[in-house]
């Protein structure tokens, strides 16, 4: 995919109030009938900052999105088709020769012929009660912006940063809802999460006690709705940064964060962080090598038949490495899961780690592995043909110095940060397969990540990691 493609995205905006019962709207285009449709890019479902100013654009409503209902991938020269489920926050449209409020019967008339359309109309007429929210994700209810945006009115209030005066939405999917606020004096953002990700609130909050200057400037959290509200991290994501020392900077003070967090193991999971062992890893290596559905799945790129047997004739390999890893005693700390340098950005001179939904108590140096990698998606440092090596080495230099491998020898240090390079891919692929994939809906893009990731640890086990 890319850039230069449009997509065709449909919009559900229906009216369930009223002594005619729910009506939908549906407008005329020149093969006939369909839903509202606007143009954009075509981007991930879950990208949907375009979409309320074409609503507005289009059809004169500000709207929000509720949730994607449909995403099919572009095929065979066909454009890319989103459907989208939209909230009405103002506005109104009459029936008019181009469009018009109908019913289902004269919904399933109109959309004949168009049987993604259809079955989505079909779907939000069949939801009898709109306001039991999709897997725990409570931002599918009609009505749910307009109640966060109350909550985040009063945090502002309290907190004297003014009122809101513009909201901007960013990302809808299944793992998250994210807005990005501005006040006279403030920029901010909301982030919600499913009931099963409040986790992620308490951690934040946790960690920005514990290193304030490396964590989102939380304003407010509510752990019971899996709330944040935070301010602006103020700079680039290190994706783009082109200077080496602030590579260097964040690897280092991911390693103190995590050193820190070592002798607090106890009250991190109990906030909801999950432990995620070596041994737990090993366990999942034959349940993902038998899961065809993850590592080959349809719309994505999939490991090829070789790849698959490869790796199943390799898993005794993995198991022992993991076992390897476990003796070497590296205490458990967090780690982080998502470590990307986007999820890095460069506030001030200092690294801010944002987005620790997929944080568990696991192995710390796997949290290396994807701010290196993050250099073959980019060319910031390219200019510094020894960046990965100083970019691992100031990872391991507060290792060295304090917490409890200080007194290591150093070969044994970079033995076991080595043998967890090598490891981390499969702890990744692992991750997707048990808690990511189980609950896409729309987001088939993801589904690409556990074979990539299993890419990358047959490239790991290719160059063959030194052991003891």
């Amino acid at each position: 995919m890319t850039g230069g493609e449009i997509s065709a995205r449909y919009l559900v905006v229906g009216r369930r109030a009223g002594e005619a019962g729910p009506l939908l709207l549906v407008a005329r285009d020149r093969d006939g009938w369909s839903l509202p449709r606007i143009q954009s890019r075509a981007e991930r479902a879950a990208d949907v900052d375009d979409v309320a100013p074409a609503a507005r654009a289009t059809l004169g409503l500000e709207v929000s999105v509720l949730t994607c209902l449909f995403d099919a991938p572009a095929r065979d020269g066909a454009r890319r088709v989103q459907i989208y489920e939209l909230d009405v926050h103002g506005g109104d449209v009459a029936s008019h020769g181009e469009r018009e409020w109908v019913g289902r019967g004269e919904a399933e008339s109109r959309l004949r012929g168009r049987s993604e359309q259809r079955g989505a109309a079909a779907a939000w007429f069949d939801r009898a009660d709109p306001g039991e929210p999709r897997a725990g994700r409570e931002w599918t209810v009609p009505g749910w912006r307009d109640r966060a945006l109350g909550w985040a009115q009063a945090q502002l209030d309290r907190a004297g940063l003014g009122a809101i005066d513009a909201v901007e939405q960013l990302r809808v999917w299944e793992w998250s809802h994210v807005l990005r606020l501005r006040t006279p004096i403030a920029r901010l953002y909301f982030k919600a999460r499913p009931d099963w990700g409040a986790g992620e609130p308490r951690l934040t909050a946790y960690l920005a006690r514990l290193h304030p200057r490396a964590m989102p400037d939380l304003v407010a959290v509510e752990p019971e709705r899996a709330w944040m509200l935070m301010r602006a991290a103020p700079g680039p994501p290190l994706m783009e940064v082109r200077d080496l020392a602030r590579w260097t900077d964040a690897a280092a003070a991911l390693a103190r964060i995590q050193i820190d967090c070592v002798e607090r193991v106890r009250e991190i999971g109990a906030l909801g962080c999950p432990e995620r062992s070596l041994e737990w890893l090993a366990g999942e290596i034959d349940p993902l090598l038998d899961d065809a559905a993850a590592i080959q799945p349809p719309d994505a790129e999939a490991l090829t038949d070789a790849q698959v047997e490869r790796l199943r004739r390799l898993a005794p390999r993995l198991r022992a490495m993991c076992a390897e890893l476990a003796d070497y005693r590296v205490p458990t700390s967090i780690e982080h899961g998502d470590c990307w340098a986007t999820n890095v950005i460069m506030s001030d001179g200092a690294p801010v780690f944002i987005d620790w939904e997929d944080a568990s108590l696991a192995m710390p140096f796997l949290s290396a592995r994807l701010l290196l990698r993050s250099l073959s998606f980019t060319d910031a440092v390219a200019h510094v043909p020894d960046a990965r090596q100083r970019i691992a080495a100031a990872y391991l230099g507060p290792w060295r110095e304090r917490g409890p491998l200080a007194g290591w020898p150093g070969e044994r240090l970079e033995q076991a940060f080595a043998l967890a390079q090598a490891l981390a891919p499969l702890h990744h692929a692992v991750q997707f397969r048990r808690f990511s994939i189980p609950v896409i809906e729309t987001s088939w893009e993801v589904r690409s990540f556990c074979p990539d990731f299993l890419r990358a640890l047959l490239r790991a086990l290719d160059a063959d990691p030194p052991t003891r």
